[in-house]
């Protein structure tokens, strides 16, 4: 397939960080766009994000941009573990100023949906992709989609087909690319956060290996400098599927030091999140292109994944306005992206084949608590952070 000239119209299908990104520059340079996303506004639960300094930097970038960021962006003072009965510091404020590599905190339903409002695509909400529109040689130049409200069937045409429809992405289905995805060995309980007064307003805190029965840990993080923030426990699946969320969660209430502080409401339950994991063979084909969890689901991990969507549409970005043989656009956009999202999903594999060593609980919880007792002595902070905020970059975000 040939496409001499810069297509004059790209669709989107799903309106994930990376997408909105892409549209934002490719509008820019006056192609038309839309992004067609399934929900009608805010979706899902809360879960803490972290963005690092490189995607915060092109965020601002985007149309309103350093407004969206303002409000749903937080940097991160520090982080402290409770671990040997005590409250101690991993990740020092004065550590983290002296770096260049801070953790930005994210609302990550605050800033999609300021982004999206401020977009200057056009923004198709409540429509699920159905089936590719093919043309003879069998590109796909468009998508049927299905509208939430009357259930009626609409077809949506363009030179590009872009997938970010997450790691089930139907359109990396419909191109034909084989991916096989691997379970995360812990599911994620997702909560939202209201911030006590009585702990710093930009300190994450984290809960390592508390000893209680299927949970391995508990995360909150401040996400905006209003209070409000989101939480995280990581539990065992098996045992999550034979005592269930709401006794796991009165387990973490009752027994996690101050956890309870930062619950919302004491009786909420949260909302259980199972994490796959891979990277896609292929980055495209048949005239569609594909980016962020659509190619390479990660676990929280290392905060990779909205990182390496933004990275993944400033590079795609920068080819689709050049034209020419998509063929050769695929194999430059692949060729860009491939190595940089490898190290981030090399991340997850360490972290996964960690959590599945056959070690006895006793010895896991104790090589955890001698790690953050190691960090947080010896000051290994630039060190400790370097390598998750960099390795999803390459090509302009560098």
């Amino acid at each position: 397939m040939r496409n001499p000239l810069p297509p004059a119209s790209v669709l989107i299908v799903g309106g994930g960080i990376g997408g909105i990104v892409l549209g934002d520059r490719l509008s820019a340079l006056g192609i038309a766009v839309t992004i067609c996303e399934r929900h009608q506004g805010r979706a899902g639960s809360s879960w803490p994000e972290i963005l690092w300094p490189a995607t915060k930097a092109r965020l601002a970038l985007c149309r309103g941009g350093n407004d969206v960021t303002g409000r749903s962006l937080l940097t991160l003072g520090g982080m402290q573990a409770h671990v040997g009965g005590r409250w101690r510091e991993l990740l020092s404020r004065e550590g983290l100023q002296a770096s260049s590599y801070g953790p930005v905190s994210a609302d990550p339903h605050g800033l999609r949906e300021g982004l999206l409002a401020s977009s200057p695509c056009q923004i198709r909400r409540g429509l699920t992709w159905e089936r590719p529109i093919l043309d003879g040689d069998g590109s796909i130049r468009g998508g049927v989609f299905r509208e939430a409200g009357s259930g009626a069937e609409l077809e949506i045409r363009a030179d590009l087909v872009v997938g970010d429809d997450g790691s089930g992405s139907r359109v990396r289905e419909a191109i034909g690319i084989r991916f096989d995805a691997r379970s995360f060995p812990l599911d994620f309980l997702c909560f939202p956060v209201l911030w006590p007064t009585r702990f710093p307003p930009d300190e994450a805190l984290l809960w390592a290996a508390p000893g209680l029965p299927g949970i391995a840990g508990a995360m909150v993080m401040p996400q905006s400098p209003g209070g409000g923030g989101a939480g995280m426990i990581l539990v065992d699946p098996a045992i999550r599927a034979a005592v269930g969320e709401e006794t796991l969660w009165q387990a973490c209430l009752e027994r996690l030091p101050d956890f309870a502080d930062f619950v919302v409401r004491a009786e909420e339950i949260p909302t259980a999140v199972v994490r796959d994991w891979g990277h896609a063979r292929a980055y495209g084909g048949r005239g569609g292109v594909l980016l962020g969890d659509a190619i390479h689901p990660t676990s929280p991990a290392g905060g990779q994944g909205a990182n390496m969507a933004v990275a993944d549409a400033v590079a795609l970005g920068g080819l689709v306005p050049q034209g020419g043989e998509f063929a050769r656009l695929l194999a430059t956009y692949e060729s860009q992206r491939r190595e940089a999202n490898a190290k981030s999903v090399g991340i997850t594999a360490a972290v996964a084949s960690g959590l599945r060593a056959p070690l006895p609980g006793s010895w896991r919880r104790g090589l955890v608590r001698g790690g953050i007792r190691s960090v947080s002595r010896l000051g290994w902070a630039p060190w400790f952070l370097r390598f998750p905020a960099t390795a999803f970059l390459g090509g302009e975000m560098e």
